[in-house]
């Protein structure tokens, strides 16, 4: 099994990469003048309470207010972008992880690599909800789909509860994982993290095959000059 510190890194490496990945993608797609001026609004009022020192209670939860509302604003005309970052969690943790032997590239950097518990590969349907599990794309999922349908009081009632879940969730995989090795999503994957033994194995592989190339070489060389020394006494005994 890899040592907890090594999953550690290999996530938090993995949540930058995405987060510059999403940023990037974010910033080609072309923005609504709407989306301008909600974000426009909520930086205002980001920035008026840190910045304001003299806010009264009932003015801080007049921006609290006003936060939530933008927020909402904010999401329903930004649902593009948002199913956009969905599916880059979904190629990022879960096709490339499937299809490069269990290793996103946090993972590859740390050399460790997710199997099955048999120590096989692991398959599509167990890096799907073990990823379910530990990222959030199911939850950024849902709040974009739920604010197409329900309306603000609702949505940002389900959206804390799913905020909740998703943090609950990643605490409760961390604490199982820090304490046996094994977290919640790969109990329920039925998965490991192991140290990533293919790469040293084929490193002895391929010196193994330099030193046979090296020894069958050297043989040949040998068996040449020997045929050579027996041609040579042969000819002087002729003589």
């Amino acid at each position: 099994m890899a040592k907890v510190s090594k999953r550690i890194f290999a996530y938090i490496i993995d949540m930058f990469l995405v987060l510059i990945l999403s940023t990037l993608l974010v910033s080609i797609i072309p923005q609504s003048s709407e989306y301008k001026e909600v974000n426009k609004e909520f930086n205002n009022v980001i920035n008026e309470m840190f910045l304001n020192e003299n806010f009264s209670e009932q003015a801080i939860e007049n921006q609290t207010n006003k936060l939530s509302d933008l927020t909402y604003d904010l999401n329903k005309v930004s649902v593009v972008s948002n199913l956009v970052i969905v599916v880059l969690y979904f190629v990022y943790f879960v096709v490339l992880e499937c299809y490069n032997k269990g290793q996103t590239l946090g993972k590859r950097l740390m050399k460790i690599r997710v199997v099955s518990e048999n120590d096989d590969d692991a398959n599509f349907k167990q890096i799907l909800l073990r990823g379910i599990i530990i990222y959030p794309m199911l939850y950024d999922l849902l709040k974009s789909l739920l604010i197409l349908v329900v309306n603000k009081g609702t949505y940002l009632s389900l959206s804390e509860i799913i905020s909740m879940t998703n943090t609950i969730l990643l605490v409760i995989c961390f604490i199982t994982m820090i304490a046996n090795s094994k977290g919640l999503h790969d109990r329920a994957a039925r998965t490991k993290v192991i140290d990533d033994i293919l790469d040293n194995e084929d490193k002895k592989i391929s010196t193994w095959e330099k030193n046979s190339k090296a020894k069958k070489t050297n043989k040949n060389k040998n068996k040449k000059v020997s045929d050579r020394v027996k041609n040579h006494v042969v000819s002087k005994e002729d003589k």
